[in-house]
């Protein structure tokens, strides 16, 4: 039983990629600060941006082998900003994080849409968020687990990241993706309500850009064959 709750504690946006069919690689998933089994925590700036790189680049500096990194929506963009700061980085690979640059360019990087705000609201109501995800996952595959993962996560979370987001916090994004010199991959999907994938694509970074036809904004939740057989064959180009 404490195995089944452990599971149930973590955030489950990826739990299709750790379940199923054994992988020829070994897998680690990290749970953002206050969300998941990250316990939440009171003392200032312990949800800053920084603090989440922080997060990210000391669990992975026990990692002695060569790895990909997949982050999504916030993990994505956190993924690119800490990508330079990680040793045995080999690949990168984000969805539903369209990168950022400098001036901060949030308009330009996602579609306009008031479900946004939400994301960045210390309130929750939690039939307004149940409805979110069900625009995020238009397949309704996953909406439910991904609720409740956002309601159990700390509410300071989002607070410290809208302050973030307003005094322009986020790292260039776009610039540290130019200069990265490893693989990277973006998957878009056509249906994703919050990213503006026209955005993606006008970007001359050095990306690999997949486009899926439908996924919303978790494919890794809502078409996960296709989205895991993505993250393989990545794998095996960069690993081979």
């Amino acid at each position: 039983s404490s195995a089944a709750s452990d599971v149930y504690k973590r955030q489950r946006v990826f739990d299709p990629q750790f379940t199923g069919n054994p992988w020829p690689w070994s897998r680690l998933r990290i749970d953002l600060p206050g969300h998941g089994n990250s316990p939440h925590r009171q003392e200032p700036d312990a949800y800053s941006l920084a603090a989440h790189r922080n997060a990210i680049r000391d669990t992975l500096a026990a990692v002695d082998d060569d790895f990909i990194l997949v982050g999504c929506s916030l993990g994505g963009h956190l993924a690119i900003e800490v990508a330079p700061e990680l040793r045995n980085l080999r690949g990168l690979l984000v969805h539903g994080s369209p990168p950022l640059g400098q001036p901060l360019n949030p308009n330009e990087a996602f579609l306009p849409s008031p479900e946004l705000a939400k994301l960045f609201s210390p309130i929750a109501n939690p039939d307004e968020i149940a409805k979110m995800f069900r625009h995020l996952c238009p397949n309704a595959i996953g909406h439910h687990h991904l609720t409740a993962d956002f309601l159990r996560a700390d509410p300071g979370v989002r607070e410290s990241l809208a302050a973030e987001m307003a005094t322009g916090a986020p790292l260039d994004e776009v610039a540290i993706l130019r200069q990265l010199a490893v693989p990277k991959l973006v998957i878009t999907t056509a249906d994703d309500p919050f990213t503006n994938n026209d955005y993606i694509l006008s970007l001359d970074i050095g990306l690999v850009i997949v486009a899926l036809s439908e996924g919303g904004h978790y494919p890794s939740v809502t078409c996960p064959a296709e989205f895991t057989a993505q993250i393989q064959k990545f794998a095996q180009r960069v690993f081979t």
